[in-house]
């Protein structure tokens, strides 16, 4: 049963530590990431004074309104800066879970490490305190539903504010990119967000090195590829999933890319092989 408690422990998400503090001037407060424990998120808000963050060689300011998002063991570290003249105010909370860092390193690399904070989020943050003091000892899966809640809360806002702030035709590209196998016709999705095919494709390429459709192909084949060999789908299936007209349209990319048609390919992925 300790076994299964542990296991538990570092599956679910669970608000691990949280607290407020302040801080004077040449206290001392700086602390180094790299070294701490594998797996931790920290999302900390600045009430007054300003913290800096450091990542590698570039270090960010976080002002009053403002939250920095870092993970422990990463090469980063954070605290007062050395020009420092009033005192430093901040909450923060400090969240793990398997997968919760990768969630973590999305965030910061699609938006930024440093991130304004609203009313909502605020009281989101507050709401998460409440609920794990509430539910920490008797309900760790609604904790983890409470910390779920707050990062897609918290993507949703900033992915909202992002796309306020986009073109027409850079918000078309984003879809392309959320959704590569359900993607409209490119005329289509143009059309949709007022722009010209044309003028979509060039964005779409000096964004990604590479055309639309050489990319969307590119996706739907890898997609197509990993459920061949991790499901039992009937091809028709996999071909509908993976936004091809037919599953003559799959088979014929398929065996372009791999000299093997889809059942033959599943067939080898699935046979016993012998070791080494």
């Amino acid at each position: 049963m300790s076994d299964l408690l542990a296991r538990e422990a570092a599956t679910l998400w669970r608000l691990s530590s949280y607290g407020r503090e302040r801080w004077l001037p040449n206290s001392g407060y700086w602390w180094e990431n790299r070294g701490r424990g594998r797996g931790a998120v920290v999302f900390q808000y600045t009430i007054a004074g300003r913290m800096v963050l450091r990542e590698g060689t570039r270090t960010i300011e976080v002002p009053p309104g403002h939250a920095a998002l870092f993970c422990f063991a990463d090469d980063s570290a954070y605290g007062l800066p050395e020009a420092c003249a009033q005192p430093y105010v901040c909450e923060w909370v400090t969240l793990t879970g398997a997968g919760l860092a990768e969630h973590w390193r999305l965030l910061r690399d699609r938006f930024s490490a440093v991130v304004a904070v609203d009313d909502d989020t605020l009281t989101a943050l507050h709401r998460l305190r409440q609920d794990a003091d509430q539910r920490r000892a008797v309900d760790p899966a609604a904790v983890s539903a409470a910390v779920h809640a707050f990062v897609l809360g918290l993507f949703t806002r900033l992915q909202r504010e992002r796309q306020a702030r986009q073109s027409a035709v850079e918000r078309a590209v984003e879809e392309l990119l959320s959704n590569p196998t359900a993607a409209p016709p490119l005329k289509r999705l143009a059309e949709r967000y007022g722009c010209s095919r044309e003028h979509l494709t060039r964005v779409f390429t000096e964004r990604m090195e590479l055309a639309p459709g050489a990319w969307l192909a590119s996706e739907r084949l890898a997609r197509a590829l990993l459920l061949l060999r991790d499901t039992s789908l009937p091809v028709a299936a996999v071909a509908e999933q993976c936004g091809y007209g037919s599953t003559h349209t799959l088979a014929r990319q398929i065996r372009a890319a791999t000299g093997s048609a889809p059942r033959a390919l599943r067939a080898h992925n699935q046979a016993p092989h012998p070791p080494g």
